[in-house]
């Protein structure tokens, strides 16, 4: 279900063209997240320092409008694939790991500035170097949030499957999940540090997501739950709102609707 969820291109009719332009505009939200807190800002001031080599390469050259031409015309394809061919999905994933184009263009950049004489080289070498070291420091951070973030999750999983068996909930029923979990503190601070983090930590214990599924077969839960409708999620949120939980933990509050689990998270 999720591979035919998510690999339908859009229809070739009359709202292609707008919701073409929408897909770009939620890809390049998500690309310029990049750019976002203290690690963003250095990296694009590498990036804008990259430009000024090369485009003061094709200044210094004798042919400098053919060279800035060129230039200009290298920019677009350029700037287009870094959106990649999600944008061309009925149901884009805009996620991180869809962007390699983004690592692709940075590369290619890098690549264009050495071929201006030994002064650009060394600029190149510079920049590189830099970016490497950003990009260390932000997989060290992001790499410690997502741990601890993985690690709550595993902890909930654990504990809602305890739970149900506490509860005698039956194997076959539908889980409803209300909220999302909250992340750990060092995934908050990751996130607020690099808010691309939040793209990249996303939440298993969401409203409307079947990730807690996954989650909780891998702690040892049944096979045979699955998640609630749309339909029966709208009931279930209803049927709590003056009733009391069946089971109240630290991370979430366990209630049981006609026999079916609904686990409410105050995120």
């Amino acid at each position: 279900s999720y591979a035919r969820e998510y690999s339908q291109l859009l229809s070739l009719d009359a709202h292609l063209p707008s919701r073409l332009w929408r897909h770009v505009l939620a890809s390049w939200e998500t690309v310029t997240l990049l750019f976002a807190g203290p690690p963003g800002a250095a990296i694009l001031a590498v990036l804008v320092t990259i430009v000024l080599v090369i485009a003061l390469g094709c200044i210094r050259r004798r042919d400098r409008l053919k060279g800035l031409s060129v230039l200009a015309v290298v920019s677009i394809p350029l700037s287009i694939s870094t959106l990649g061919i999600v944008i061309f999905s009925a149901n884009p994933l805009m996620y991180p790991r869809t962007y390699v184009g983004v690592g692709a263009v940075i590369f290619g950049l890098l690549i264009i500035a050495t071929t201006f004489g030994p002064w650009a080289r060394r600029a190149s070498l510079g920049a590189a170097c830099v970016l490497a070291l950003i990009f260390l420091l932000v997989n060290i951070v992001l790499t410690n949030g997502q741990v601890a973030d993985h690690q709550r999750q595993k902890e909930i999983a654990v504990s809602l499957v305890n739970d149900m068996a506490l509860l005698d909930v039956p194997e076959t029923s539908s889980l409803t999940v209300v909220g999302r979990a909250a992340k750990p503190p060092s995934t908050r601070h990751a996130i607020r540090w690099f808010p691309l983090a939040a793209r990249i930590t996303q939440s298993l214990y969401s409203d409307g997501y079947d990730g807690a599924l996954f989650s909780l077969r891998l702690a040892g839960g049944s096979a045979g739950l699955q998640m609630s409708s749309a339909e029966t999620r709208d009931t279930a949120k209803r049927a709590i709102i003056d009733s009391e939980p069946s089971l109240r933990r630290a991370n979430y509050d366990l209630y049981v609707v006609d026999g079916a689990p609904v686990v409410v998270f105050e995120n």
